[in-house]
């Protein structure tokens, strides 16, 4: 059979599959909530409470809120590389399926541990500023970002 021909017969099928692939991830991506959001809430009503709190901060709110929040992402990246570097450590040495695994355990548990030391310390803060705590999905997970 040429190549032509070929094409001409595979192609109507591909086609038609990658329409409904992206039919299907274009509803998807409708049906996902802002972050905070509640069911029954207008999409990006989460995000938009929190910006509109934020406008209502005083001038030396805000510069503390921002002093909180750089002084919170240096420290969590320079915790997050000594995670991943005791990791990396961790899995040269590694020298079969079970250490490896170990390993992979520790470091999902650092990253836990360390996001939800994180979380705690951000809700500390907003409630001190007034500002919303985006509460946790029914799932048990935090909010997402969409």
């Amino acid at each position: 059979m040429s190549s032509t021909r070929l094409q001409r017969l595979l192609l109507p099928p591909v086609a038609a599959t990658l329409a409904v692939i992206m039919h299907l991830a274009a509803g998807q991506a409708q049906t996902v909530p802002a972050s905070g959001a509640r069911p029954g809430d207008a999409p990006g009503a989460g995000r938009k409470a929190r910006l509109e709190s934020v406008e209502k901060l005083t001038p030396s709110q805000k510069q503390e809120l921002f002093s909180f929040r750089r002084n919170q992402s240096l420290k969590t990246h320079a915790e997050q590389i000594s995670i991943l570097q005791s990791g990396e450590r961790c899995v040269a040495a590694a020298s079969n399926l079970e250490s490896l695994q170990s390993c992979r355990q520790k470091s999902m548990e650092s990253r836990s541990a360390l996001m939800n030391k994180n979380r705690d310390q951000v809700r500390a803060f907003n409630q001190r500023l007034g500002l919303p705590v985006p509460q946790p999905k029914a799932d048990g997970k935090g909010p997402r970002r969409s």
